[in-house]
Formats: structure tokens, sequence, C-alpha cells
């Protein structure tokens, strides 16, 4: 389960908005204690029929610190539905893709303005969908391509 689960439409998960603060998801490394949820699906999570979502300004996949890696999620940005943005996040430390772009209704996303670096496979995976677009990150570090 991702540690923010969205499945309705026109949400908007930023730190920029006043209305929340900044998002941080992501379970510090060093191991985890009784306190701590197991390894999650996601940091953000954007499911079915969700769309017109934000998710802007957070730090994803990250510790408090940004020096240390995270490693509590599978993917740091899971978009699985239409029409969504993720930008302006920092997202890194993941154990698969900082962003990760599947199920063929997964098209007209944008993942723009982001850092994605760390993650232990792309900084952006697109495995289905159609007119989705990838535009403006810094995408470096990664262990595979970005």
């Amino acid at each position: 389960m991702p540690a923010v689960h969205v499945e309705s439409d026109n949400g908007e998960l930023t730190a920029r908005t006043g209305r929340t603060r900044r998002q941080w998801a992501s379970t510090p490394q060093g191991g985890r204690t009784a306190a701590q949820p197991p390894r999650r699906d996601a940091g953000f999570g954007i499911f079915g029929h969700a769309t017109g979502n934000v998710v802007d300004g957070n730090y994803v996949g990250v510790a408090v610190e940004p020096t240390i890696r995270g490693l509590g999620n599978f993917a740091g940005v899971q978009i699985r539905s239409d029409g969504n943005i993720a930008r302006n996040n920092l997202i890194g430390g993941n154990e698969d893709s900082g962003v990760l772009i599947f199920d063929g209704a997964s098209s007209n996303n944008l993942v723009q303005g982001n850092t994605l670096a760390y993650n232990s496979q792309d900084g952006v995976s697109v495995f289905a969908g159609t007119g989705n677009t990838i535009v403006g990150n810094a995408i470096y570090a990664n262990r595979c391509s970005g």
C-alpha cells in the first residue's frame, strides 16, 4: 500500500498550497523497527479512474536528511491512471524507479521539473499508455537508464 493512495479526481498533494506540509514518503534507512511500516508499493500511488491529481513539491523515498537513502518505497510515484502530474519533487532512494507509469490506461500524464536520483532502477519508467510527457527533469545516478 502506498504512503499516499489516491483513487479519486483532482487531488493536490503538494507542499505549496498552504493546506498541507511537505510530504515525506519514505521509511528511514537502517532497518525497520516495530513502529515502522513494511516496504510500501509507492510513496504516492494514483490508481483506477483518478485524474487531474498533482504530486508537487514533495520528498519521495529520501529520508528527512537528504543525504540518507529512504529505502522504504518500491517506486517513488506510481501512476496507473490518466491525466495526472508529478512535478517539482525530490525523488530518490526507491527500490525500483523514481516514477513508474504503467497499465494501459496510463495516458496523458506529465512528469516535469523533478530531481530523480539514486533509485535502484530507472529515474522514470513508462511501460504503457500514450501521450505521457517527461520533460525538464534532472535524472542522474540511477542504477539503470534515465
